[in-house]
């Protein structure tokens, strides 16, 4: 379909990997090793051409290597260049600890500090975010309108950015 098509991005190709992915998924014994076998080399080919652009390829080929229970490989890939593919920081950082802990690495704990360190920001963001929230909210029912508008105005967007 791809050259049918002439399509500029892959999705005819990573289709066929998904298709022989579900098939091994459905399969058992050796045909879920060969079908899985062939998912994947398809992938390194891929990944070889450097085709992978988005997310969902990232995923798909994490997929294929954690069914075959090659943890260390689907890790060295989120660690690599294309573990930039995951926008989201924080996903990257739980897909890594959950890999370190299956592999049995010791860069878990290393992971699940950032992490903590992560949410205890994030809470700070929230309590800061709930005081000021408050005391615009008690200016505003002592009829202190002008005060309000004015502490409004004052206030940081910044610390207003919850994930």
């Amino acid at each position: 379909m791809e050259k049918r098509f002439k399509s500029n991005s892959n999705k005819y190709y990573f289709w066929v990997v998904m298709a022989i992915f579900l098939q091994a998924t459905g399969a058992a014994g050796d045909q879920q090793k060969l079908l899985l076998s062939l998912a994947k080399r398809m992938m390194e080919k891929a990944l070889a051409e450097k085709k992978f652009s988005t997310l969902e390829e990232l995923q798909l080929y994490l997929q294929i290597r954690e069914k075959q229970g090659k943890f260390e490989a689907a890790r060295a890939v989120l660690v690599g260049e294309l573990g930039t593919l995951r926008k989201v920081e924080t996903d990257r950082k739980h897909m890594l600890l959950r890999y370190a802990k299956l592999v049995g690495t010791d860069d878990g704990a290393m992971f699940a500090e950032e992490l903590l360190t992560e949410k205890l920001e994030r809470s700070l963001q929230r309590a800061i975010f709930v005081r000021q929230a408050a005391r615009v909210e008690i200016l505003r029912r002592c009829g202190n309108l002008k005060s309000a508008r004015d502490y409004e105005s004052q206030l940081d967007p910044s610390l207003f950015q919850i994930d």
